[in-house]
């Protein structure tokens, strides 16, 4: 793996996750492969050097509006599917997360040892990032201001997801260096 993806960055996702034993873990595989996010267009399929800003702009609005109703789909789904409480935990409104191509950690009100296998899904929309399936391990837990931080680290994880982590991971660090600078020029 290269270096960069080791760069933390704090951003606010929805997320659900579900324990996965030993035996279920082929099957939670799959699961994770059939739901990973085909929406936008194939790299290479649109000549983007040759559209004019206004078809840039509907391209963009298009994506925009698949995006909404894929997540529109999913909530239906994930209202109408059963659930046991013991095993599963998710999130109703965005939730502060520390992220990075490797993982992620966040306040979860739930006990899980380290080195459950843990089947997730991330959605980071309002960074731009839409769901992200991964199977994942827990590899830590520990107090930080008074809360119980529970730290997931990336299995399994689609490399177009883990790309776009990493993209968001590489701007916010370019944000926060361009306001360092801008400061430091004051």
């Amino acid at each position: 793996m290269e270096r960069r993806e080791y760069f933390r960055v704090r951003a606010y996702a929805r997320f659900w996750l579900s324990v996965v034993t030993e035996e279920e873990l082929d099957e939670a595989r799959v699961r994770v492969v059939a739901r990973h996010s085909t929406i936008g267009f194939l790299p290479g399929s649109v000549e983007e050097s040759r559209l004019s800003p206004a078809q840039r702009i509907t391209i963009d609005l298009l994506k925009q509006i698949a995006l909404t109703l894929d997540r529109i789909d999913r909530r239906y789904d994930e209202r109408n599917v059963r659930v046991t409480t013991e095993a599963r935990w998710c999130t109703d409104s965005a939730i502060d997360i520390t992220i990075s191509g490797s993982g992620f950690s966040t306040e979860i009100d739930m006990d899980i040892p380290e080195g459950t296998w843990l089947e997730i899904e991330l959605d980071m929309l309002d960074s731009g990032i839409p769901r992200i399936p991964a199977l994942a391990r827990v590899v830590g837990r520990h107090e930080e201001n008074g809360s119980n931080v529970t730290a997931i680290a990336f299995e399994e994880i689609h490399r177009d997801d883990l790309e776009r982590i990493i993209q968001l991971t590489i701007r916010n660090q370019r944000q926060s260096l361009r306001e360092v600078r801008r400061e430091q020029s004051l």
